[in-house]
């Protein structure tokens, strides 16, 4: 009896999203190279979900949901690349339990850089202690180059050109094969955490300057939350005033000013991105987000079209996510 093919989902940022050079049309993107040449005659079938220039406390937890959709066997995750901080176990966690609640086998990969050790970054640390503790597989691709020296395989700080998709496709095939994808007894774990997607009686505006998220129902009790978008940024990304209205309180507290704005927006892009920290409310009744009226500071250091003067606004595109560590409804009020 022919054997079943393994269903591998890879899942990542930019690195995992690299595909097909856009003028030279020559295959950049691992993904690609791993699919068309090597999955087939392995006993591999191949999927991917990948959210370029965003990290795992937005693309990761979020679109952990489309992974599950997938039904994958096994899950290659690749969300050290592009951190540069420490984030809360918690959404690592989160990731690797929902994971495991439907069966799938995550293998976590660290895809090297030129300006750093990746193995010895905060978040790698923390993803390196949760997948020892959990027994699961965890490679750093860096221990297998086998001395090719980086500039040969990466066309910048972190992407690889062909020759370098061609390396890493070769070596994930290794690793897939010399890995025993079955699962194993993992102790499966409740996720600690809440992807609750955010409502709205009618679509958000094109350009948007303020939007309430409000609880369908009252919530007692202490709440953690942050807060992420799907949408388009570029120079006209703002900076949001961030306020909440909770418990017996009526006048909104702030809590923060949050850029959207990234060292990329010289461009527009779609991505999905935090529009909030992580905040405590007691009590929550609202979420009030609005445009500042202040340039963010990084404007002034990039090359914008505009100059960064025109007003600043938020374009939703896709869905709104509240991340939470309870099960809450939302809606949202844009204007």
């Amino acid at each position: 009896m022919k054997k079943k093919p393994v269903h591998v989902t890879f899942f990542g940022a930019s690195v995992t999203e690299q595909s097909v050079h856009h003028r030279t049309h020559e295959r950049t993107g691992f993904v690609n190279v791993f699919a068309e040449d090597f999955a087939e005659a392995n006993g591999f079938i191949v999927s991917r979900v990948s959210a370029g220039s965003s990290d795992i406390t937005d693309g990761g937890i979020v679109y952990t949901e489309k992974v599950i959709e997938l039904r994958p066997d096994v899950c290659v995750l690749d969300w050290v690349t592009p951190a540069t901080i420490k984030c809360d176990p918690r959404v690592i966690e989160q990731i690797v339990h929902r994971l495991l609640e439907h069966n799938i086998l995550p293998v976590a990969v660290f895809f090297p850089r030129t300006d750093r050790v990746q193995k010895e970054t905060p978040i790698a640390r923390e993803i390196h202690r949760i997948f020892n503790d959990l027994m699961l597989p965890l490679y750093d691709i860096a221990d297998r180059l086998d001395g090719v020296p980086l500039e040969k395989i990466l066309r910048d700080t972190v992407h690889t050109n062909c020759f370098g998709a061609r390396v890493y496709a070769e070596i994930i095939l290794d690793i897939l094969l010399e890995t025993d994808l079955e699962l194993f007894d993992v102790p499966k774990r409740p996720p600690p955490l809440y992807v609750n997607r955010v409502s709205s009686d009618s679509s958000p505006p094109a350009a948007a300057r303020n939007v309430s998220i409000v609880p369908c129902k009252g919530i007692d009790g202490p709440l953690e939350f942050f807060v992420v978008l799907e949408q388009r940024v570029g120079p006209y990304s703002p900076l949001l005033d961030v306020n909440m209205v909770s418990g017996m309180g009526v006048s909104p507290e702030r809590l923060e000013t949050y850029s959207v704005l990234d060292p990329w927006c010289h461009r527009e892009r779609q991505c999905i991105k935090r529009i909030t920290g992580w905040h405590h409310a007691d009590g929550l009744r609202k979420i009030i987000l609005s445009c500042s009226s202040s340039m963010p500071p990084l404007a002034k250091r990039l090359d914008l079209k505009d100059g960064g003067t025109s007003p600043r606004h938020l374009k939703p595109r896709g869905d709104m996510f509240v991340v939470s560590n309870r099960r809450v409804s939302f809606r949202a009020i844009w204007s």
